[in-house]
């Protein structure tokens, strides 16, 4: 991947770690891994879907509700294709 913000990825890496260490520190080295794997895919998922309303509120803002609808929509998608419940 080029261009990608390697302090961001880093820091949710760091995040699965913490919670994994902390809160499934006495399973399976499989299941640690298995647990982390899945929670680095939910902070990806769930930073997307909010950067889908950033970009909503800042097209709200200037006047441009198709765009800021295509945003919303956007969220809507990506939510039910990853199975999200708010």
């Amino acid at each position: 991947m080029k261009n990608m913000n390697e302090q961001r990825i880093t820091d949710h890496a760091e995040h699965c770690d913490f919670y994994v260490g902390n809160e499934h520190y006495d399973k399976s080295y499989e299941e640690q891994q298995r647990l982390w794997t899945l929670k680095f895919a939910e902070l990806i998922i769930e930073e997307c879907m909010r950067m889908c309303d950033v970009a909503a509120v800042g097209y709200e803002t200037h006047g441009h509700m198709k765009e800021a609808n295509g945003c919303t929509s956007a969220k809507e998608y990506i939510a039910e294709h990853f199975g999200v419940k708010e």
